[in-house]
């Protein structure tokens, strides 16, 4: 039975969440996911994202990509579980939406074809056209184009809003005239993908955000979605939550959120090339910034 996306609720702080790895990055640690989850719901995260940008998800297998999907069905709880379905295969794409809704996933999260960037926009929304049609949970299209070079055009999402299963986007545009423009769109729902615009976008209307910085500073985050519908200053905490952003800019992202959460006594591994890890100087910089930022 297909879940309409309008009965589904997405608010509030979704984790981009790192994939743990061994310390050579050649393995997935599987037995690290759950203490990782329970640190994070512990904090008061509303959902887990696996399986997307952090998520190391171009450098996974297929068969990886489905026992990480089976840990996360298993450990998540009573929190939302929004796994990425990336490929460039729609027929992989279709097996991870299909295995995300029999694992009893709240959610998708898809971002286009990225490697067939020369497509026609005919042939992007038709791909798009599959993934709704075949879906039987939410589906959030993946607007992403710095990676994928393929933005989700707003003219496109309204026709797709025809489908039942299109919930909306996550937004990682990073530009709040699109946000708006996507708002004023159907289906209007969107989670923000950018940390830096948070509290801009909870006041233009987004209904929540995918965080990559929510691995780390989870705490942050809920403090300015509970400044904001309480009313009250958020500004403060948004500004501390850039200044994580700014730090983490000057190393390799997926690198240093591992070595960050390991600081903090979650256990992640290292990363898969062609990304790299932190050397020993970056990795003692980044654990002096983890423990005068950690929250």
């Amino acid at each position: 039975m297909t879940i309409p996306a309008s009965q589904v609720n997405l608010r509030g702080i979704h984790v981009a969440t790192v994939t743990p790895m061994s310390v050579d990055g050649s393995e997935i640690n599987l037995g690290c996911i759950g203490p990782l989850t329970a640190h994070l719901a512990s904090r008061g995260v509303d959902g887990f994202v696996p399986l997307g940008t952090t998520g190391e998800f171009p450098s996974l297998s297929f068969q990886e990509k489905v026992e990480i999907l089976s840990e996360y069905a298993s450990v998540r709880g009573d929190r939302a579980l929004i796994p990425g379905c990336g490929s460039c295969s729609l027929r992989e794409t279709l097996d991870l939406v299909r295995l995300s809704a029999q694992k009893g996933a709240t959610a998708v999260l898809v971002p286009p074809p990225f490697y067939f960037r020369s497509a026609s926009p005919s042939g992007i929304e038709a791909w798009f056209e599959a993934v709704l049609a075949a879906a039987e949970i939410p589906v959030l299209l993946y607007h992403v184009p710095a990676l994928t070079g393929i933005p989700i055009e707003f003219s496109m999402l309204e026709r797709l809003a025809r489908f039942e299963t299109l919930w909306g986007i996550k937004d990682t545009g990073g530009k709040l005239q699109e946000t708006s423009r996507y708002l004023a769109s159907r289906p209007g729902r969107i989670l923000l993908g950018s940390d830096s615009t948070m509290l801009d976008g909870l006041t233009l209307g987004v209904q929540g955000t995918i965080s990559a910085c929510a691995n780390v500073v989870p705490g942050l985050l809920k403090e300015i979605v509970t400044d904001f519908r309480r009313g009250t200053d958020a500004r403060p905490a948004q500004s501390r939550l850039a200044a994580v952003r700014e730090a983490l800019r000057k190393f390799p992202l997926h690198a240093a959120l591992k070595r960050w959460l390991t600081v903090q006594g979650i256990e992640a591994g290292s990363v898969r090339p062609p990304l790299l890890n932190l050397s020993p100087t970056e990795a003692d910089e980044i654990s002096h910034i983890a423990r005068g930022l950690d929250h």
